[in-house]
């Protein structure tokens, strides 16, 4: 071989050696940036995980929520429907109570007109008790 060959031969050798000990060193990064990303990798996966546990638990505790609000809706318009009910029952008592009232004052005339006719003074037990009745008093 000739010295032109060996020297040839000799420089793409050490040209090699330098390119592989570069590939190598670029290996080695490549492999530790891998390393790192896979880490990186895990903890993104491990937040992923995390949200998406939180989202579940969000979205039960919103259709908790919405069956509790269609729930109270619900209440709320059976309330209305019973205070309607209450109104008019309070309504029908209240007229019952002016007829009542209106009847005792028709007795109350009737019982003066009775002492009237008896020229004795119109009054009475059940006229004191009716009269004091009329004002919210206890009877006497």
């Amino acid at each position: 071989m000739s010295d032109d060959t060996k020297e040839w031969l000799a420089s793409e050798a050490l040209r090699l050696g330098n390119e592989v000990r570069d590939l190598s060193i670029s290996n080695a990064v490549l492999r530790d940036d891998n390393a790192k990303l896979k880490d990186e990798n895990e903890e993104l996966y491990k937040d992923y995980e995390s949200l998406a546990d939180e989202h579940t638990k969000l979205i039960d505790r919103n259709k908790t929520l919405k069956d509790e609000l269609r729930k109270r809706a619900l209440d709320s318009l059976s309330d209305i429907g019973q205070l309607g009910e209450q109104s008019a029952e309070i309504a029908r008592l209240k007229a019952k109570v002016e007829r009542l009232r209106q009847a005792g004052d028709a007795l109350e005339q009737e019982v003066i007109g009775c002492y009237f006719e008896q020229d004795e003074p119109a009054d009475s037990e059940s006229l004191r008790a009716w009269r004091a009745a009329k004002e919210d008093k206890p009877s006497v």
